[in-house]
């Protein structure tokens, strides 16, 4: 997750999946802890989801934009 396309960092945060949800059918479920997301300011985002095959090669399968809001609720009963 990166605020600009452009930067050069590795992004706000990352994500490794090591495991899938059912991978037969090639679906992945991709959780992002809370904790994580805190030090993400309000905005657009942009994201991409590569995914490395058993050479090591790296391959981007997806990519887009995602909008964060600041959480209102903090607690929950």
């Amino acid at each position: 997750c990166k605020t600009s396309k452009a930067d050069a960092d590795p992004g706000l945060f990352q994500v490794t999946v090591t495991s899938h949800t059912d991978p037969t059918n090639g679906l992945t479920l991709v959780e992002v802890p809370a904790a994580t997301t805190d030090v993400v300011t309000e905005g657009q985002k942009y994201y991409d989801l590569q995914m490395k095959d058993a050479s090591g090669r790296i391959t981007t399968i997806m990519l887009g934009q995602m909008n964060f809001l600041n959480d209102v609720t903090r607690s929950v009963a």
